[in-house]
């Protein structure tokens, strides 16, 4: 029986980050004793979302279970391309 998508992606994302990723990583300022590639991925997330990426800043919330908009929760509004108006 062949694998799912889904396991196949996390086998994939457990794996030891490479040297060359570890080195990245470190560069960034981000010291982790054993990074995976999902930390690699993490990190690329982390950065998007402090440059002020929106969407991966409501990922990044999402995916540790803070809410965004509706309902309560953090709500992030883009109001700087209105600053000139």
């Amino acid at each position: 029986m062949a694998k799912s998508f889904q396991t196949e992606l996390k086998n994939i994302l457990a794996q030891k980050a490479t040297d060359q990723e570890k080195t990245g990583l470190l560069e960034k300022g981000i010291h982790i004793k054993n990074p995976t590639k999902q930390t690699v991925l993490a990190a690329a997330l982390y950065e998007k979302a402090a440059k002020g990426d929106l969407s991966s800043l409501k990922e990044i919330f999402c995916r540790i279970g803070l809410q965004t908009g509706e309902g309560g929760g953090v709500v992030l509004i883009d109001d700087i391309a209105n600053k000139n108006k």
